[in-house]
C-alpha cells in the first residue's frame, strides 16, 4: 500500500534540509515550512513560504519536527489542538517509511537453517568509541560460548586486530554516497542471509530499520534487544516508537529505566537495568604515589564540546594552577576541540603540566588509569560511563558532573564527588580538596576499586545478556 503525505517541515534552521532531502528521497512533497521565528512568517525559502504555528491548526499537512526541540514543540502543537497522529519527529518518520517499504519489498524463497545468529551493531560508529567497544568483548565472549555470532561494522572504521573475524563491514562509502534511506535497503539485503536472528541494538537506527523491516515479513525469525547506552531524548523517543517490536530493553542506569518507564510509557517488563562491566579490577587501590609527587588527574573521552564539554578545561586548568595545587593532568582522546586546547596550553606555558596524548590504544588504557589518582568528567550528558568504571578499577577517584549512571555507582561511595552539571568551580574545588587531603583520597580509591570489582563483572553481566537472548528463544524468536 503506497501512501502519500504532503508535509510541513517544523524549523528552518541548519537541520531542515537534512530533513526535507528525507521526505523528498521517497517522493513526497514539503508543502510549507513553521518556524517559531516571527522574523521568518511570510517569508520564503526555496519557493516555499513559512508560516506560524497558529496558521497549522488550519493546514491540510502532516507535521516533521525537523530540529532538535522535538520535545518542546510536540507539546506546542498539541498545546494548539493539532492531534498526535498528525506529528512526526524522526523516529516516527522511520516508521512511515518502514511501512512505506516493506509492502514493496521482493522478499525471495529463503531455507532459513537454524542459524540461531546473534548480530550486535555497531554500523555508525568511528570503531574505539566506548558502544563498539561493547559490542566487540561482548560478541568475543558469546563466540567463546558457542554462540553464533557477528558485529555489524562499516568499511571505515578502525580495524580491530583481536576482533577483526567477529566483524562483517559494509561497504559504509558507496552506501552513504547514496542517500540516507539507501543504507537500510542494503542492510536488508545483507541481514535476509543472516535469518533467524537476534539483532542487539545498539545505537544504529538504520540497522534497526531494516531489522523490522524483515520483522514484519518474519515476525518469528526477527527478535530484538535493545541497549540503551545514552540519557538522551532523541534515544528514548526512539524506544518509545519501537518498544512494542522490542523483546527486552537493557538500560546501562536506572535513570534511563526511570525516565523510559515514567516519562515515555515503556511497560516496566520491557526494561532491565544492569551496570556496565570492565575487565578485571586491578591496580593501585592502595595508592602509591609518594609525597613529594604530583596529583595526577585523567581525562579518557572524546575532544569534544558537544556533550563531552573539552572548552571547559581551560577554565579547571586555571582555577587549579591558581590554587598552587601541585598536579599532571593527562588527556587521552581524539576529537575537533584538541588542537583548539593544545594551541591554548603553548601559549599559556602549561606543557610541563598538561598532556594531551591523544587517541590511546584500548589496550594501552588500563595502565592510563593505574597511573592516575582522579577521573575527570565534564560531560553535559552520559548514560553509563564506561571509562569512569575503567578509571576506578585503576584506583582513580571520579569528579564527575551528574549525568545518567554516576549515582549508581557513586552515591554510597561519596556523593560529594559527584557535582552539578556545568560548575567547573565545585569540580575544581573537589580536586583541590582530595589533593589536598591523603587520606581521604586513599580511602576511597579504596573502595571505588572493591565497588566495580565486586559489582561489574564481565562474566556475570554476559550470563544476564544470555539469559535475555534465551528468553527471546524461548518466546519463539529462534528456535
Amino acid at each position: 500500500m503506497k501512501m502519500s503525505k504532503s508535509w510541513c517541515l517544523f524549523g528552518t534552521g541548519r537541520m531542515m534540509p537534512f530533513y526535507r532531502s528525507l521526505i523528498e528521497k521517497f517522493g513526497e512533497t514539503v508543502a510549507i515550512f513553521c518556524d517559531n521565528d516571527q522574523a521568518k512568517w511570510g517569508q520564503s525559502i526555496g519557493g516555499i513560504v513559512v508560516v506560524s504555528p497558529a496558521e497549522l491548526v488550519t493546514k491540510d499537512v502532516d507535521i516533521l519536527i525537523s530540529c532538535n526541540a522535538e520535545s518542546e514543540i510536540e507539546e506546542e502543537l498539541l498545546g494548539l489542538g493539532i492531534k498526535r497522529d498528525r506529528i512526526y519527529d524522526y523516529s516516527r518518520l522511520l516508521r512511515y517509511y518502514i511501512a512505506l517499504r516493506d509492502d514493496s519489498l521482493n522478499m525471495r524463497k529463503y531455507h532459513f537453517g537454524a542459524k540461531n545468529s546473534i548480530i550486535l551493531d555497531a554500523y555508525d560508529g568511528v570503531g574505539y568509541g566506548g558502544m563498539e567497544l561493547w559490542s566487540y568483548r561482548v560478541a568475543e565472549e558469546l563466540d567463546r560460548r558457542g554462540q553464533q555470532v557477528m558485529v555489524i561494522g562499516s568499511d571505515s572504521q578502525l580495524k580491530q586486530d583481536k576482533w577483526e573475524h567477529l566483524i562483517r563491514r559494509l561497504d559504509y562509502k558507496t552506501m552513504e554516497s547514496e542517500d540516507y534511506w539507501s543504507p537500510i535497503e542494503k542492510i536488508v539485503d545483507f541481514l535476509k542471509d543472516q535469518l533467524p536472528f537476534i539483532l542487539i541494538n545498539n545505537w544504529s537506527d538504520r540497522v534497526l530499520a531494516a531489522a523490522l523491516i524483515l520483522k514484519k515479513q518474519y515476525p518469528d525469525l526477527v527478535h530484538i534487544i535493545s541497549i540503551v547506552h545514552f540519557d538522551a531524548r532523541f534515544m528514548y523517543r526512539r524506544i518509545r516508537c519501537f518498544y512494542d517490536e522490542m523483546d527486552s530493553i537493557l538500560c546501562v542506569s536506572k535513570k534511563i529505566c526511570g525516565v523510559l518507564h515514567e516519562d515515555y510509557g515503556v511497560p516496566q517488563e520491557k526494561l532491565c537495568y544492569h551496570i556496565n562491566f570492565i575487565d578485571k579490577a586491578e591496580g593501585k587501590c592502595e595508592n602509591n604515589r609518594k609525597k613529594d609527587e604530583p596529583l595526577r588527574i585523567g581525562w579518557g573521552a572524546r575532544m569534544e564540546i558537544d556533550q563531552k564539554r573539552a572548552d571547559l578545561l581551560p577554565a579547571l586548568i586555571g582555577q587549579l594552577d591558581a590554587a598552587g595545587l601541585r598536579y599532571r593532568m593527562e588527556l587521552a582522546g581524539e576529537g575537533a576541540y584538541r588542537e583548539i586546547l593544545s594551541q591554548w596550553v603553548s601559549d599559556n606555558g602549561k606543557q610541563d603540566h598538561i598532556i594531551l596524548h591523544g587517541h590511546i590504544p584500548t589496550d594501552e588504557m588500563k595502565d592510563f588509569w593505574k597511573r592516575q589518582d582522579i577521573y575527570i568528567n565534564l560531560s553535559e550528558f552520559e548514560g553509563g560511563s564506561l571509562a569512569m568504571l575503567e578509571a576506578m578499577a585503576g584506583g582513580a577517584v571520579p569528579v564527575v558532573t551528574d549525568v545518567s549512571g554516576t549515582r549508581d555507582v557513586l552515591e554510597n561511595i561519596d556523593p560529594e564527588l559527584i557535582k552539578p552539571i556545568g560548575d567547573i568551580s565545585a569540580i575544581g574545588s573537589e580536586i583541590i580538596r582530595l589533593g589536598n587531603d591523603e587520606k581521604r583520597r586513599r580511602e576511597l580509591s579504596a573502595r571505588c576499586c572493591e565497588r566495580v570489582a565486586t559489582e561489574c563483572r564481565f562474566d556475570k553481566y554476559v550470563d544476564d545478556l544470555e539469559g535475555m537472548i534465551e528468553q527471546s528463544r524461548r518466546a519463539g524468536a529462534v528456535s
